[in-house]
């Protein structure tokens, strides 16, 4: 099985939270199992080098990757083709960055060795999900053919954090894809379209199972899992951690006392965001070279 990670931009944290959810795939994964991170600065995993494959990607890639409607998350679907492509013989695990094991992942390639295909988890069918947005969807889409599967009550939309794909089901890539690309078409607005894509093709072509008692995904709580991050990372390097020590420790990391979701309302978004664009910093002092 092949365990796939993908991160670009030069934001930190980003790299931060791929580097710490490695270290728990190490703790859980199988010896047979290969961990691959497609990464825009590579130099960033030099510390893993001798137990991962690290495949540099740049901008031209990436622009390339999110196609003629410049969608973000279709870079995604993109390097799962690129792999399924590599490696036709191994199931694929993707995971978001913001992730991290806390179960032996044997269980999920067990699933997949049966040709099951794994999502994180169910968020529910279309026409009960909750905000706003999923309810325009919703309306947008209904009843319509995309890739000529039609949109319908049960059309249901699962969280990508996980993406498992047996390599019996790698035709699910292409036709998330295809989905996808029909759906920036149709200018349906839906930022996770790609997520919606995974779970219409896995359905369409295997069984689809979740993967949240396996995987946790903090994508509600980022502030507090990326400062939790940040002190491990910081304490492993400061006190000398071998690799081995820090596979150890994310094993023995006490997961469960942070919640994977906090929820802030968007007013409390919306004034934070027009505080910080009235209360910016005035002056700067720099050390002089």
């Amino acid at each position: 099985m092949n365990i796939i990670y993908f991160v670009f931009g030069n934001n930190i944290t980003y790299y931060q939270q791929v580097f710490f959810s490695i270290y728990t795939a190490l703790a859980y994964k199988d010896q047979a199992d290969h961990i691959i991170v497609i990464a825009e600065d590579p130099s960033l995993f030099k510390q893993l080098a001798d137990r991962i494959t690290i495949i540099p990607i740049d901008k031209k890639m990436i622009a390339e990757w999110q196609g003629d409607y410049n969608y973000f998350f279709r870079v995604k679907i993109k390097a799962l083709e690129y792999i399924s492509q590599q490696y036709p013989d191994k199931h694929i695990l993707y995971l978001d960055g913001d992730t991290f094991v806390y179960q032996p992942l044997s269980l999920l390639k067990a699933g997949l060795n049966r040709g099951h295909n794994f999502l994180h988890l169910n968020e529910g069918t279309l026409p009960n999900l909750k905000t706003k947005t999923e309810k325009k969807l919703w309306e947008q889409i209904k009843h319509k053919k995309f890739a000529d599967i039609r949109i319908d009550e049960n059309t249901t939309m699962w969280n990508s954090g996980v993406i498992g794909i047996s390599s019996e089901n790698f035709g699910t890539i292409p036709l998330a894809l295809q989905i996808t690309d029909e759906m920036c078409a149709a200018q349906v607005t839906c930022f996770t379209m790609e997520q919606l894509s995974f779970g219409i093709a896995s359905n369409h072509l295997s069984t689809v199972k979740a993967a949240d008692h396996i995987v946790g995904h903090y994508w509600g709580n980022k502030d507090q899992w990326n400062t939790i991050i940040s002190v491990w990372i910081s304490k492993s390097l400061m006190t000398n951690l071998t690799v081995e020590e820090m596979i150890t420790s994310a094993r023995l990391f006490p997961f469960v006392e942070t919640p994977f979701y906090v929820k802030t309302s968007n007013t409390y978004k919306r004034l934070s965001k027009k505080l910080q664009s009235v209360f910016k910093p005035k002056n700067a002092c720099y050390i002089n070279s």
